[in-house]
């Protein structure tokens, strides 16, 4: 195999359009993540090439596959990425003359309802820090941590932590109807009525399906009818205006709504399982950034309101 001589000492932007290669398996994609020309992603993978005196993608089809070097050059870009990242945010940190940005991937859930009031807190410490946030579940999420897309994930899922991730908060997941006239009440529903009703997510599927179809599996009734509504607010409008429907979110993005009585919650038996908030940070779990330190202890010692049971 002829290699291509080095000529160049590695540069963040290649490493940068590298990891983009990777995860989108495709130049074109990797170019539309980026919103750079597909020119321009061509251009540095080849001069990465130069630098490194190895080829690092194959053709695989219609997709790029890695070449063992490029294989092993993945978790060094990661880390280099990474570390660039930490570095920025660290020289933020030494006071308000230094420029930030932090990218938080998240569930719409959390960044709704818990990160506002933290990102305000975090501009008031570091007054030029930009916080940019992406939406995705968290397969998304995780893998944007992965590939370096985003600084820290946070992540709201059911138990079973791994060992790079800290559990910020627990909150119940519940479900919830609007008060009606002439229906049964919270607490002499049974299974069988539940199901005869239709229940709405804000997404298509994952962790609160699953929880509810294991909780009717456990009464010995099939599963209810689920829906997926994009968002909390549609979720929250469909509930309210239809008669057999019932909601199924986090704690902390409903209580406001059962508190001022909109909303009334559904006492299931056995209990919907808890859910966890965990942050990841890319690259290296220590030392966390300090942005992003004082990020996971805010969330950490915040007040997440319980579902009050009616």
């Amino acid at each position: 195999m002829v290699r291509p001589p080095v000529s160049a000492d590695l540069e963040l932007r290649q490493l940068r359009m590298f990891v983009a290669v990777v995860e989108a398996e495709t130049l074109t994609r990797a170019a539309q993540t980026l919103g750079v020309a597909q020119s321009t992603v061509s251009e540095n993978i080849a001069s990465l090439e130069r630098a490194l005196g190895t080829r690092v993608f194959k053709k695989n089809g219609r997709s790029l596959g890695l070449t063992e070097e490029g294989r092993a050059l993945v978790p060094y870009a990661q880390k280099m990425l990474s570390l660039e990242r930490e570095a920025r945010a660290g020289v933020a940190a030494v006071g308000d003359r230094a420029s930030s940005t932090l990218v938080v991937g998240t569930v719409e859930s959390v960044s709704a309802y818990l990160l506002p009031p933290l990102v305000t807190a975090l501009q008031r410490t570091w007054p030029k820090l930009r916080v940019n946030v992406e939406i995705g579940n968290c397969a998304d999420i995780r893998r944007w941590v992965k590939s370096g897309q985003i600084d820290v994930g946070l992540l709201l899922e059911r138990g079973s932590r791994r060992t790079e991730e800290r559990v910020l908060l627990r909150t119940p997941l519940v479900c919830f109807k609007a008060p009606r006239a002439n229906e049964g009440s919270a607490e002499t529903m049974t299974a069988e009525t539940l199901r005869k009703g239709v229940f709405f997510f804000s997404d298509r599927a994952g962790t609160y399906h699953q929880i509810v179809r294991e909780q009717f599996r456990a009464t010995g009734f099939p599963a209810p009818t689920m829906n997926g509504l994009g968002t909390i607010e549609a979720v929250k409008r469909t509930v309210l205006r239809t008669a057999g429907a019932y909601g199924v979110l986090p704690g902390f993005a409903v209580s406001e709504d059962l508190q001022s009585n909109q909303f009334e919650t559904v006492a299931l038996r056995p209990p919907l399982d808890q859910l966890e908030l965990k942050g990841i940070q890319a690259g290296r779990q220590e030392p966390l950034s300090p942005v992003v330190r004082q990020l996971f202890e805010r969330l950490e010692s915040s007040a997440v309101p319980r579902a009050k049971d009616r």
